[in-house]
């Protein structure tokens, strides 16, 4: 009866440091709410939820939710200056060749916000009441399908990264319409993501970022452990 309860505890255990190890996602689509997108993207599964900001540069967006549809806190602030800040629609007429997109994706790459402008210009998107010090991994879509629309992007000062945008098609891969961004909050839970024109272009545009949590390898240590111990126990039981 003990080493029953004792199993039983150890499941819980588990199962809690299963869902602290679960990596949180968040997804933002900048556009307006009659191309939002809904599902995977390079993250995610079927049925994801995500959050649409609008076209408006100097609006903030508040108490994002989770892919789950559940409230997390974490807010959006956009700040900068140099350029124009304006958006984009392709028609429907547009979606081929170049300007092709995934079926999956064509409400995330159908319309975008950007910088129009000459190189340097830039805007920062300040993702705030997340997690302090906790490294995060960030995709960033931005491509029109024109090469000469690209963006550079870096997060909290990190390396920057630049899309081909040669095509709007996330099925090729990473580094023609997005990027992938790994970095960690500060220690008052920002991560800020700087968004510039790239040298010989004259528009930078963003799509939308998925950001999600990277879970800590103390958690996940101790989540193997707790397995192994499982295991152990009913190896036991059995001889």
């Amino acid at each position: 009866m003990r080493c029953a309860k004792l199993f039983g505890l150890t499941v819980v255990a588990m199962f809690g440091l299963a869902a602290s190890a679960q990596a949180t996602l968040i997804n933002v689509d900048f556009g307006t709410a009659a191309y939002t997108q809904t599902g995977a993207a390079v993250l995610g599964a079927s049925g994801d939820t995500w959050n649409v900001t609008g076209k408006d540069f100097g609006a903030s967006t508040t108490n994002f939710l989770n892919s789950s549809g559940v409230a997390t806190g974490v807010s959006l602030t956009r700040t900068g200056s140099g350029g124009s800040t304006e958006e984009q629609t392709k028609q429907d007429s547009e979606n081929t060749g170049a300007f092709a997109m995934d079926a999956a994706t064509t409400n995330l790459m159908k319309d975008c916000i950007g910088i129009r402008g000459s190189a340097g210009n830039s805007r920062v998107f300040d993702f705030s009441g997340l997690t302090a010090n906790a490294a995060y991994t960030m995709v960033v879509y931005g491509s029109t399908g024109w090469p000469n629309d690209r963006s550079v992007f870096s997060l909290n000062g990190g390396a920057s990264e630049s899309p081909a945008c040669t095509t709007c098609k996330i099925s090729d891969g990473e580094g023609v319409a997005y990027v992938v961004l790994d970095g960690a909050a500060d220690s008052a839970g920002h991560l800020y993501l700087t968004m510039a024109i790239a040298t010989g272009a004259s528009f930078a545009p963003i799509e939308g970022v998925q950001i999600q949590s990277v879970p800590e390898p103390g958690t996940l240590a101790m989540l193997a452990g707790s397995l192994l111990g499982i295991v152990a126990y009913a190896w036991r039981k059995r001889k």
